[in-house]
């Protein structure tokens, strides 16, 4: 959580200091993505993907870049492979990113990258060992903002993301692809 709030502070202080000399735009965005777990342990136990919710704010500067900070959450609820009782993931990835603007018009394309810290948790039967870690995740990313009007929007975005961890000496990659639609406001 430590790494979560050093990351936010710097990106806050970051937008701060450009703020004062660009004048840019402040977006805000909710999002609803569909998530897709490439790891093939997980996608035996929980299926192939869920519904990930979110939300997101940046600062746009030197009119072709955006600092981005992102909240998600994404929880499935599967079977464990032999005896068949449920068992709950929940992830929840915090991002800082940077998104390229491409052109700069009603239809908006972009590329982008990012780094965050995923806090995940995998709810077990009480007799097992229960997970709640985090690790460092990476994205890459494309997509479009459609302008509806001068401030308001809808994002349009397919990233894949890696996120590999270690619990119990096992590697597992908690990352994969995300394609998703969201609707926000400039000001």
């Amino acid at each position: 959580m430590k790494k979560a709030l050093v990351l936010f502070s710097v990106f806050f202080l970051m937008m701060g200091l450009v703020g004062n000399a660009f004048a840019g735009e402040f977006k805000a965005c909710l999002h609803t993505n569909y998530y897709a777990l490439t790891d093939p342990i997980y996608k035996d136990v929980y299926g192939s993907g869920g519904m990930m919710f979110g939300g997101s704010l940046s600062y746009d500067f030197l009119k072709k870049f955006e600092l981005r900070a992102e909240y998600n959450y994404f929880q499935k609820t599967g079977k464990m492979t032999f005896i068949k009782e449920d068992v709950t993931l929940t992830l929840t990835p915090i991002i800082l990113g940077v998104r390229f603007h491409i052109l700069d018009k009603n239809v908006s394309p972009y590329i982008g990258a990012g780094l965050g810290i995923l806090l995940y948790k995998e709810k077990l039967p009480e007799r097992l060992e229960q997970v709640s870690e985090k690790t460092i995740s990476y994205h890459f990313e494309g997509g479009s903002y459609l302008n509806l009007t001068q401030k308001l929007f809808i994002d349009l975005n397919i990233r894949y993301a890696l996120a590999p961890t270690q619990p119990f000496n096992e590697k597992i990659r908690l990352g994969g692809l995300r394609a998703g639609i969201g609707i926000g406001y400039t000001f």
